[in-house]
Parts: C-alpha cells; sequence; structure tokens
C-alpha cells in the first residue's frame, strides 16, 4: 500500500509523530510506500481551504527508502494536493491524524483534520481522519497501535467501501475501559460554539477573537444497557454519546448532500442492508484491533520494566 499520512496540526506535532512511528515500523508489512505531508504550523479549524492566491511550498524534512517526511505552507487539503499530484499519483488511503482533542458531529464542517481525508475522497481515495479526545499532555500510544492494527485488517474491504471515509475518535487511554468496546457510530449534530471577546487596538480599532469552549457532555448511567442494545440491533449510538462514555467511536461518513437520491445512488432498502455490513465488518476488524492493541501495550510496559 502506498499511504499518506497528513493533520491539521503541523508535521511536528506529537499525535502526527507518533501515527508515522507506528506505521514506519510495519511490523505487519503492510507498506510499499509510507509519505507524509503535513502543514509547516497548526491550522487547526481551517477547513476545507486550499490555497490558490499565494505559492504553496513544501520542504523535505525526511527520507529514507520507504518513508519520506514534508512540511506545507498550505492547509491539510493542500497537502492531500501536492502530494497526490507532485509526489505519489497512486495512494491507497489517507490517514489524517492523530489530532490532539475530538472531531465529532458538525464540527466536520470546519475540521482541517477531516478536511483532508475528503480532498482525497474528491480522487477516489479512501481515508480515515483520526482523532484522541485529550487535550492536556495527551498519551497516543494506544491510539497509534490501534490505527495501524485496524488499518492492516482494514485494507483488505477498501476497495469494497471506498465510497465512505471513517471518523474515528479515540479516548484517553487512562479512561478506556475493557469492557467497553468500539462503537460503530452515527455522526451527532454535536457543534462546539463559537464565542467572540471583542478588544480595541491602541488606535482605538475594534477587533474580536474568536474561540471555543469545551462541550460538556455528561456519561450515561445506563450506557452499558445501551451497549446490549446496541448490539441486538435495536438502537444506535452517537459519536459524542461513545466517546464520553470512553468508547471508541468509529463513524463511517458518506459525503452525498443530496435529498433525493437518482438510479445510480442507494435507494433506501439497499443503502440499509449496505449500512448493516459496514458496521458488522467495522465492528469485528475494531474489536480484534482493541484486543491486539491491549496486548501490545501490557508487552511494551513488561519489556520497559525488565
Amino acid at each position: 500500500m502506498n499511504i499518506l499520512i497528513t493533520n491539521d496540526d503541523g508535521y511536528n506535532s506529537e499525535g502526527l509523530i507518533s501515527l508515522y512511528q507506528s506505521f514506519g515500523k510495519d511490523e505487519n508489512n503492510i507498506l510499499d510506500r509510507l509519505i507524509v505531508v503535513a502543514p509547516d504550523r497548526e491550522r487547526s479549524v481551517s477547513g476545507h481551504s486550499i490555497t490558490y492566491q499565494i505559492p504553496v511550498r513544501i520542504k523535505e524534512i525526511y527520507k529514507d527508502g520507504k518513508m519520506e517526511i514534508y512540511s506545507c505552507t498550505g492547509s491539510p487539503a493542500d497537502c492531500v494536493i501536492i502530494a497526490r499530484g507532485y509526489l505519489e499519483n497512486k495512494i491507497d488511503l489517507i490517514i489524517s491524524g492523530i489530532n490532539r482533542g475530538a472531531n465529532m458531529g458538525m464540527d466536520l464542517t470546519v475540521s482541517g483534520t477531516f478536511s483532508a481525508v475528503t480532498e482525497g475522497f474528491i480522487y477516489g481515495i479512501p481515508g480515515i481522519a483520526v482523532s484522541l479526545f485529550q487535550y492536556d499532555d495527551p498519551d497516543y500510544t494506544f491510539a497509534s497501535i490501534f490505527i495501524y492494527d485496524f488499518v492492516s485488517r482494514y485494507k483488505n474491504f477498501i476497495e469494497k467501501f471506498k465510497n465512505l471515509l471513517l471518523n474515528i475518535n479515540i479516548p484517553p487511554f487512562v479512561n478506556l475501559k475493557r469492557d467497553m468496546p468500539p462503537l460503530v457510530t452515527y455522526q451527532s449534530q454535536f457543534r462546539h460554539v463559537a464565542y467572540l471577546e471583542s478588544r480595541h487596538d491602541p488606535r482605538q480599532n475594534l477587533y474580536f477573537w474568536i474561540y471555543w469552549k469545551r462541550h460538556k457532555f455528561e456519561p450515561q448511567r445506563d450506557f452499558k444497557q445501551k451497549i446490549v442494545e446496541y448490539f441486538d440491533n435495536n438502537v444506535e449510538i452517537s459519536d459524542i454519546e461513545a466517546i464520553y462514555n470512553n468508547c471508541i467511536s468509529i463513524t463511517p461518513i458518506l459525503l452525498d448532500f443530496n435529498i433525493v437520491r437518482n438510479k445510480y445512488k442507494f435507494i433506501q432498502n439497499d443503502f440499509e442492508d449496505f449500512y448493516k455490513e459496514v458496521k458488522n465488518v467495522l465492528q469485528d476488524l475494531s474489536l480484534k484491533s482493541y484486543e491486539f492493541t491491549f496486548s501490545k501495550i501490557n508487552y511494551l510496559i513488561i519489556e520497559k520494566d525488565k
């Protein structure tokens, strides 16, 4: 596989470094080429912006026989355009992340992390956006191992599910519970609210800081019962429900803004069957990767203590 890794936190962010180190080891030998192209600075909340009024430049940071790392002066979408147009015209999968902080619900409309995989989708390239729901002193070890193992298994299904994207959110490792499995979720209506703080410069010209407040969402007391109903196919769970109850959330996203579907789109019954198939496959792959990652973490802890 030729895999492109990018993000919106910058080429030197801890989440990106942890991810490409995990893939760079390539313990399952899934890679032909690993290309990392990421912004030269943080581009969070940049959405699907594309630079076209000024030049976009890239700088080679590292290169060996199998892995290449470049910084880019543009947006996450620019990184994908340059990687595909200049570095490798046959990219099999784009992984964007690991983002510091969650990307859920309607926040995907402004997320630079998710916009990178949507740019790839335009060219028919499957994509996985990955975020860690941890802001303070985040530890990306578990998330990186999980994603590598998940991709190792998912690669056999990419062609079958190439018309959808995956948005994966992972809780902090310290909060994960072994009895709370990864869940295939739906995109909620969650959205961080933008706030304004007005100020005046020394010449009394008005300007604003736009900022966000973290969303408050309390874990549900009956969530374990809801998971039982979920596995019985009696209820679906949203991305924000899963993540705030310390479960990995895997959300399949179909980029289709049409209200009415023509004969070339999924009709209602076909779509329902398609979703069930996707859900079953993702659930199986994620559970296997979840179990493997815990065993891998335990192994690393034992080796560290020797």
